[in-house]
């Protein structure tokens, strides 16, 4: 009685733990299966958009080489001159065609991938042609491109692909042409073969999906005409796949050119794959609860040899991971190691660089002086510029200079009073800010836990570039006030009343020599360098703009724990009457 009551419990315990095993693994298989196949669907998608991505930067570096050339045709003084004589009715049409004929067959002839350069007027009228000249529509539909280009911005624009008379595919580039007043004098509109946009185009491969790019443009008639590659890298016609119909898409923006592009796969295939490892991970998860069933079945019953159960597997697991680790933290350290060494290369080189552009600066003045009365007005107007070229170069060079000394001293942190910081950036551009009249105000600023100088240089780049990209109807006003934010950090804001920028170039302001504004001497690092700056503390920084009304720069600094609340400081006033 007391052997069948024994038997009778172990057979229950042994159905009870078979089944605890059995509703456990189809619990982790739920749990582990469903949110892995949402995960690698996530994945797979964001390859699709990388991919994407990584075309539509090649692409908008493409663009920004097409660019690069058309304001290269328009960049040259005489030109300038010239036509600006004839828009104040000094040249007659036949002598401003004869000359810019051979210049702008030079430029023609130097630029690879140009085929045709079409000078327009102020009116959009053409003026003078070289090469292949758009038609018809298509030259009406530049012509309102870049009346639409030169009212919003200076920069060029690009258009196209498009057909020409006989079908070939173009692409244009509307370079407004402005004189030294940054009055609109022309426009050259330059015509590009699209050979480079070909291999763009190709398609490639994510995982087991073969995914198709497609290129949208405005075209004459007012709508979007797509592209995609054809045979030998050429350019076809084509219509993006509907979503609704079983296609994966992502869309991204190109810029300057105002493209769309499209990765377009069949979804089906895009997540083939991840089917595939959820199936794999289902039968898995059964063989794993078999196994466990089994293992119970026999440690649970009445047996008379012994369960025999080793570790071996797992430590081996234990000694890789350990193994792995090791490799990891070396591979970081060596990685900080190259980044030191980069750090220091590009700050050596930079220092390096400058002597020998002081020198070309000193003997191209000194070329100058001794050769006024021998040289023409071309002559010197050629070494000018060529001077100037060196100057901004050495102001590029000395902003690379500090943009590398950022991050260098990090162990000099400490309490930093910003109303300290704001009043000594204020005073090293005392005379910029008098002669502009600007008037710098600000409310009570929070102690940061920073290096001092990085905040000077942080405030004075700020205000310098409100100052130098101030409103031509204004006087400079920049306002500068705080608020607490959450996680420890303050929220810094910086605003003027200067002429603004689209709101969609406002993404690139931070990058490295990104000069969103006409005219100017900047070198494109200011925001740069205010970016490294602000990363380095630990803080995040944007910028909204409103075109033609004004900017304003936000970041975030970490407080300090051994801050005081912050104390009341006049701004700086200037008296605008007595200026």
């Amino acid at each position: 009685m007391k052997g069948a009551l024994i038997e009778a419990v172990q057979r229950r315990i042994l159905w009870f733990s078979v089944t605890a095993v059995l509703l456990a693994g189809l619990v982790v298989g739920a749990v582990t299966i469903i949110p892995l196949g949402s995960i690698l669907r996530e994945t797979t998608a964001e390859r699709l958009e990388h991919m994407a991505a990584i075309k539509a930067m090649s692409a908008s570096q493409y663009a920004a080489h097409l660019t690069g050339v058309a304001m290269q045709v328009t960049s040259r003084t005489v030109i300038r001159q010239e036509l600006a004589a004839f828009n104040r009715g000094e040249r007659t049409a036949e002598q401003l065609r004869a000359f810019t004929l051979n210049k702008i067959s030079d430029a023609m002839t130097l630029a690879p991938g140009v085929v045709g350069i079409t000078r327009l007027g102020r009116d959009g009228a053409a003026l003078v042609s070289v090469g292949e000249v758009a038609e018809g529509p298509v030259l009406a539909h530049l012509a309102a491109q870049v009346s639409a280009t030169v009212k919003t911005s200076a920069a060029p624009a690009i258009i196209g692909p498009f057909a020409t008379a006989d079908g070939a595919l173009r692409l244009a580039a509307a370079a407004p042409i402005l004189s030294h007043a940054s009055h609109h004098e022309g426009t050259d509109v330059v015509l590009f073969s699209p050979a480079g946009l070909g291999p763009l185009l190709d398609r490639q491969g994510v995982d087991e999906a073969e995914v198709a790019t497609f290129l949208g443009a405005a075209s004459p008639d007012g709508g979007t005409a797509w592209y995609t590659a054809g045979p030998q890298g050429a350019l076809v016609r084509a219509t993006p796949p509907d979503p609704t119909g079983g296609w994966s898409l992502a869309a991204e923006r190109i810029h300057p050119a105002a493209w769309t592009l499209i990765s377009a796969t069949p979804t089906e295939a895009l997540f083939r794959h991840v089917d595939s490892v959820i199936a794999l991970a289902a039968v898995a998860v059964a063989v794993l609860i078999g196994i466990g069933v089994l293992v119970l079945l026999v440690l649970l019953r009445p047996m008379a040899g012994h369960a025999l159960i080793t570790t071996r597997e797992l430590e081996d697991k234990v000694q890789e991971l350990q193994t792995l680790r090791r490799q990891l933290e070396d591979e970081r350290h060596r990685l900080e190691e190259s980044n030191a060494e980069l750090e220091q290369f590009a700050y050596a080189a930079s220092h390096d660089m400058r002597q020998p552009l002081r020198m070309v600066i000193s003997f191209l003045e000194l070329l100058r002086r001794r050769n006024v009365g021998k040289l023409d007005g071309d002559s010197l107007s050629y070494i000018q510029e060529a001077v100037d070229g060196a100057r901004r170069l050495n102001a590029m060079i000395e902003g690379l200079l500090e943009y590398s000394r950022v991050g260098r001293l990090e162990d000099a942190q400490g309490p930093v009073d910003l109303n300290g910081a704001l009043a000594r950036a204020e005073a090293n551009l005392g005379s910029m800010l008098d002669e502009s009249g600007a008037d710098v105000e600000h409310t009570p600023l929070p102690v940061v836990l920073a290096e001092d100088a990085q905040m000077v240089r942080l405030f004075q780049n700020l205000i310098e570039n409100a100052v130098k990209y101030r409103h031509p109807d204004r006087a400079p006003r920049i306002r500068v006030d705080s608020s607490p934010a959450s996680d420890g950090l303050w929220t810094i804001r910086v605003s003027d009343n200067g002429s603004g920028m689209p709101a969609d170039q406002a993404p690139r302001a931070f990058g490295l020599f990104q000069r969103l504004h006409s005219g100017g001497n900047g070198t494109g690092l200011g925001l740069a360098l205010c970016h490294k700056i602000v990363s380095r503390h630990g803080g995040t920084i944007t910028l909204e703009t409103v075109d033609g009304e004004g900017t304003t720069v936000v970041f975030t600094l970490p407080g300090s724990t051994s801050s005081a609340p912050p104390r009341m400081a006049a701004g700086r006033k200037k008296d605008l009457a007595q200026a």
